[in-house]
């Protein structure tokens, strides 16, 4: 039977794209038809390795790994702060990747696996900054309308907000991306920040025996004992378990010129537009599902 899901993860792991990927390799229902990689919480050169350590958490060295973006479109480079430790994993001990990086630039994996796919098959999940998929819609006029959706971590829709880290890494790119014609699903930060895995779900993954489940709540609990947000993984779980999610339909804008405001979003609620905008979730449901789903990663 084919999967109900072909998707593109485009990453910047991370230590909560390391649960996102792996509750996406666990979904019997999903094909990961390629992982791309950009710049965000590590350069792109570590971003990359770190997908392929967490692929191989997962026996998963069939997933092919894309070196993409290593700035964003208009502005210098945010200066590395070791947020999630000097590795981006939470400096566990992850040993190095068993393989080199495919050799096909991320973009051009892009726009190749949508555009050689029926138009409508293929999902883009933009788990980082979203330079990629930018790069790819200005490479192929085609590529957002053909896409099946397109789910977008990032955005911070509070009163007052700044920028949140995605959208504030690459807010041109963010303009581009929202702009298009694409279905997109966005799930922000003001939501995703409030969630964290409790100490009991810490507990079963590290009793687990699956060795991407003890990672998981190792690289968790590297930021706080009680475990770290898990932002990511929400969007990749509003794919194949949206009845967790709460969402309202609108239009999602950013600030890209304006330099003291780049990176502020905001959402103006309208039925039938083409933006979803997730506002609420059911966290013990999730968590439920990623302890079952990373189980079964051995």
């Amino acid at each position: 039977m084919s999967a109900a899901w072909r998707i593109v993860i485009d990453c910047d792991p991370g230590i909560d794209d390391a649960a996102a990927l792996l509750l996406a390799i666990a979904d019997p229902d999903t094909e990961i038809a390629a992982v791309t990689c950009v710049h965000g919480n590590k350069p792109v050169d570590v971003t990359t390795a770190n997908a392929r350590r967490i692929l191989d958490l997962a026996n998963r060295q069939d997933i092919s790994v894309h070196r993409g973006a290593e700035r964003p479109l208009l502005i210098p480079a945010k200066p590395d702060d070791h947020y999630y430790g000097r590795d981006g994993l939470g400096d566990i001990g992850l040993p190095p990747p068993s393989r080199q990086p495919d050799a096909r630039h991320a973009v051009d994996v892009l726009v190749e696996t949508v555009m050689t796919k029926p138009s409508g098959s293929v999902w883009v999940c933009a788990l980082g900054p979203l330079t990629n998929v930018a790069l790819a819609m200005r490479m192929e006029s085609r590529f957002a309308g053909r896409l099946a959706g397109l789910v977008v971590m990032g955005g911070d829709l509070s009163p007052g907000a700044s920028a949140e880290f995605n959208i504030g890494t690459d807010p041109a790119a963010a303009n581009i991306v929202f702009g298009s014609e694409a279905r997109l699903t966005l799930v922000p930060y003001n939501v995703t920040r409030a969630v964290h895995a409790t100490p009991e779900t810490l507990a079963a993954l590290a009793a687990s025996e699956s060795k991407a489940a003890n990672a998981v709540a190792a690289m968790q609990q590297t930021r706080d004992p009680a475990g770290s947000a898990l932002h990511d993984a929400f969007a990749l779980a509003t794919l194949f378990a949206p009845d967790l999610f709460e969402f309202a339909e609108g239009t999602v804008t950013v600030e890209w010129r304006d330099a003291a405001r780049e990176g502020e979003t905001a959402f103006a609620p309208s039925a039938g537009a083409r933006h979803r905008v997730v506002t609420g979730l059911d966290a013990t449901a999730f968590e439920r599902l990623l302890i079952s789903s990373l189980a079964k990663l051995d």
